[in-house]
């Protein structure tokens, strides 16, 4: 409950009246209980002459057998009993009503409480450091947004109705007992303690377990995404036999180790039955004592086992709940730490605008590393205002992670990443990035159409969009077809050439002012990539340009060119200066046979 306070808040008004209907519930259905006793004393046909007044208030089997003796005695037995009857359909129907009342109220909060655990984690991916999501897999990150929220929907929020119902219904049943026979109900009280021990002994552990249960689904959804991005390639090498036992060995455990836990869960039921009629029938068999001796009445009798039984179904009820809560817990404490991953090493976001006349953009001595292995060492590089730059370099030198730097996807370690002579920590960070127009190595679609695609949502026009698509040589396949176009999923019923101008189309509609391309060439045939080239030229019109690539044609002609080698910048120049006086160059240079 602590963890679902915050979620709780903002549904305060329609819990409150659950709460409220569900403590009517649980009122109604205490009130009933001693309308037993009248019903069958009319029914033994017990002397109503023996029934003397109270002498106390607090003596409930006594007040309702002289105040039920004297309607008898002004009427007769088929009207008391009529009465009878009509005042427990009333009771029922009013327990009734407000059960409803009280699920009524509840549904909403239930469903939206889901609803915004559900918005929260997707929120926290997008808040996710770069580092964070390539620590946690996908399918953990699917499994927690699917599953465990399921998981919690079932075994924790659906057990607010009996937390709020139950202990009262409990509570006041006990009390009913009491009044009726103190010594019954010690007895009853104390086999209920033993019963409790045994019910908890069986679930412990059980939270830790499930945990690991969850952790290990987290595990077969990344196996499973995994088979599915490189199906072609397992097919291209036979290798179906290799994957399907991999994944059968991990599938199999998982299904060992929640068979234990759900069989303990699943016990929990029958044992509580089973301990449920044991306890009713030890209690049976002492009131039927106090019965032949007369030490109770029959009729009082009857009512005390109808109050035990409101005690033993909501526990039985609080019971199996109690199993659930520990799975759903597990699930709880993942989502959680998932969230709290979206805070850590969270990138800071100043409060300064971005200068309007800005001139330059530099690393200053920048270093970064991986999981402690360094990657880029003491960089230096200044990206002018209006001007195109390329880094080149051996793979593995660090040049994308440059540009996630420039993109503050990333923050150095060591270093700063500077705007004309303001570190960019103090600029608004998204005022920062929305300088920036990037294209990546892979071409990044979204299931939808082709306008949600190039506008992410602003508020384009028809004619900027036509523009886009024209200059990114994309309206060729989208002759017969509208910017409404559906794409799949990540775009995979286009062909690699038509993603990636598809995506030069968004950079181009969204028109800021920074460029930025990651190898956008890479796995592209040759008629493509004659087609992407003269698509980023057109894009790259009047822009500043930031470009990391192994085509030399599409970068010999930028303003300065930085050279790469063991995670530091080596050399800068223009692409004739580099020919001329740089070795490691050369030899990039000499690779492709078309220059």
């Amino acid at each position: 409950m602590r963890q679902l306070l915050p979620y709780l808040s903002k549904y305060r008004w329609r819990l409150i009246l659950s709460i409220v209907f569900n403590l009517l519930t649980a009122l109604f259905t205490i009130i009933s209980i001693p309308f037993i006793i009248p019903f069958f004393q009319i029914l033994f046909s017990v002397n109503i002459s023996e029934f003397n007044p109270p002498t106390s208030l607090f003596d409930l089997e006594a007040g309702l057998s002289y105040y039920f003796s004297r309607l008898i005695a002004i009427s007769d037995k088929t009207t008391a009993l009529g009465f009878v009857c009509l005042v427990l359909i009333i009771i029922v129907l009013c327990r009734n009503l407000f059960r409803y009342l009280s699920v009524y109220f509840l549904t909403p909060v239930r469903n939206g409480i889901v609803r915004d655990i559900r918005q929260q984690l997707v929120q926290s991916f997008l808040k996710m450091p770069l580092r964070q999501h390539r620590k946690v897999s996908k399918g953990e990150l699917l499994s927690v947004s699917s599953n465990d929220v399921v998981e919690v929907e079932w075994s924790v929020i659906r057990m607010m109705e009996l937390l709020f119902k139950s202990p009262l219904l409990i509570a006041g049943s006990l009390l009913i007992m009491f009044w009726i026979n103190l010594e019954l109900s010690v007895i009853a009280l104390g086999l209920m303690i033993v019963v409790g021990l045994i019910m908890g002994g069986l679930s412990r552990n059980l939270k830790a377990k499930s945990a690991k249960t969850q952790s290990l689904l987290g595990i077969l959804n990344n196996r499973v995404d995994g088979l599915l991005s490189g199906i072609k390639m397992i097919k291209a090498f036979g290798a179906e036999s290799f994957f399907d036992q991999k994944f059968s060995d991990l599938n199999d455990d998982h299904y060992k180790k929640n068979n234990k836990i759900l069989r303990r869960r699943d016990l929990a039921s029958p044992l509580s039955e089973f301990l449920g009629v044991t306890l009713v029938v030890i209690l049976v068999w002492f009131g039927a004592k106090m019965v032949i001796a007369s030490e109770m009445r029959p009729e009082t009798f009857f009512a005390f086992i109808f109050a035990f039984y409101n005690v033993i179904e909501p526990s039985k009820s609080l019971s199996t709940a109690y199993y659930n809560v520990q799975k759903g817990l597990a699930a709880m404490d993942r989502i959680q730490d998932t969230i709290q991953l979206s805070s850590a090493e969270l990138l800071s976001s100043g409060s300064k605008s971005v200068p309007k006349q800005w001139a330059k953009i530099s690393l200053r001595e920048v270093s970064f590393s991986y999981d402690n292995q360094e990657v880029l060492r003491e960089v230096n590089l200044d990206i002018q205002k209006g001007k195109s730059m390329a880094i080149v370099g051996k793979s593995g030198e660090g040049k994308s992670t440059i540009l996630n730097l420039i993109l503050r996807l990333e923050d150095p370690e060591y270093g700063a990443l500077m705007i004309d002579n303001q570190d960019v920590k103090d600029v608004e960070l998204k005022e920062y990035r929305s300088l920036y127009s990037y294209l990546s190595q892979e071409p990044i679609l979204f299931e939808g159409d082709v306008k949600e695609n190039l506008t992410f949502g602003n508020d384009f026009n028809d004619r900027q969009i036509e523009k886009a698509l024209n200059q990114s040589n994309s309206d060729e396949f989208l002759k017969e077809k509208d910017e409404n176009t559906f794409l799949s999923e990540n775009g995979s019923n286009y062909s690699m050439g038509q993603r990636q101008r598809l995506a030069i189309a968004r950079a181009i509609a969204q028109d800021r002012e920074i460029l930025v391309i990651d190898e956008a060439t890479t796995a592209l045939d040759a008629e493509s990539e004659h087609l992407v080239l003269a698509a980023l030229e057109s894009a790259m019109k009047e822009k500043t340009t930031i470009m990391v690539s192994h085509r030399f044609s599409l970068i010999k002609n930028v303003d300065v060119i930085y050279v790469m080698d063991g995670g530091k910048i080596v050399n800068s120049g223009t692409h004739d200066e580099l020919v001329s006086s740089d070795l490691l160059y050369k030899e990039l240079l000499s690779y492709q046979k078309d220059l």
